[in-house]
C-alpha cells in the first residue's frame, strides 16, 4: 500500500502547509487523489489539472485561482469551497455537493454536471417523497444553480448559461405544492417559452397565438 497516498485517505488527516505541494506531485506522477481528506485545506493556486478528486473531502477548502482543467470531482464534496478565478473547464462534477461553494470568476466551460445536467440536491429532491425534504433540497439547487448561471453568463457563455437558467426555474417551481397557481403558471410558462430562453417555443407559441386568432 503506499504510505504516501493512504495518509490523505484517512480521515483523520489534517492538511497542512506541505499537503499542497504534496498531491501536486502525486498527481503529477500520474497518482489518482480519489478519497481525499482535504477538508479546510490551503490550496491557492494549486495545479491540479485533469486529476482525479472523485470522492474526495474539499469542504471550505480554498481552491481560488486554481487550474483544474478536466479535474475528476464526481461525487466530491464542495460544500462551501472557495472557487474564486478556478479554472474548471471541462471538470466532471457529477453528483458534486456545491452547495455555499464560491463560483466568483469560476470558468465552467463545458462542464459535466451529470446525469441530464441535474446537480446532486435536485436529484435528491426528485426521490425523496417528503414534500418538505424535496422542497428544502429544490431550494438548494436553485441557490446552486442561480450562483453558477450568474458565473456563466459573467463569462459570455450564453448557451450553457441558459440551460443552468432552466434547472433554475425549475427547482424554484417544484418548491410550490402541485396545482397552486405559481406552479401552473411556472410549467406553462416552461412548456410555451422555456421561461423566454427557447427561441423555438417562442416562435412556436407566438405562431399558434397568430393561427388561433
Amino acid at each position: 500500500m503506499n504510505n504516501k497516498l493512504e495518509k490523505f485517505k484517512d480521515p483523520g488527516y489534517k492538511p497542512d502547509e506541505n499537503t499542497k505541494t504534496e498531491i501536486e506531485q502525486l498527481n503529477k506522477e500520474g497518482q489518482s487523489l480519489s478519497g481525499f481528506q482535504l477538508q479546510f485545506a490551503d490550496l491557492k493556486k494549486v495545479n491540479l489539472v485533469d486529476a482525479n478528486l472523485s470522492f474526495s473531502d474539499l469542504k471550505r477548502s480554498n481552491l481560488s485561482n486554481s487550474s483544474m482543467y478536466g479535474a475528476n470531482l464526481e461525487g466530491a464534496n464542495l460544500f462551501k469551497a472557495d472557487l474564486e478565478g478556478t479554472n474548471l473547464k471541462n471538470a466532471n462534477l457529477t453528483n458534486t455537493e456545491l452547495l455555499g461553494a464560491n463560483f466568483t470568476n469560476t470558468k465552467l466551460h463545458n462542464v459535466n454536471w451529470g446525469e441530464e445536467g441535474k446537480i446532486i440536491n435536485e436529484l435528491e429532491a426528485d426521490k425523496s417523497e417528503d414534500f418538505n425534504v424535496a422542497k428544502s433540497k429544490y431550494k438548494e439547487a436553485e441557490e446552486i444553480y442561480c450562483a453558477v448561471r450568474l458565473t456563466m453568463q459573467g463569462h459570455s457563455l450564453g448557451d450553457e448559461a441558459s440551460k443552468i437558467f432552466i434547472r433554475e426555474m425549475h427547482c424554484k417551481r417544484k418548491q410550490h405544492p402541485k396545482f397552486s397557481f405559481f406552479r401552473i403558471m411556472s410549467k406553462i410558462s416552461h412548456v410555451s417559452t422555456g421561461y423566454g430562453e427557447s427561441i423555438k417555443r417562442i416562435v412556436c407559441s407566438i405562431f399558434s397565438s397568430i393561427m388561433k386568432n
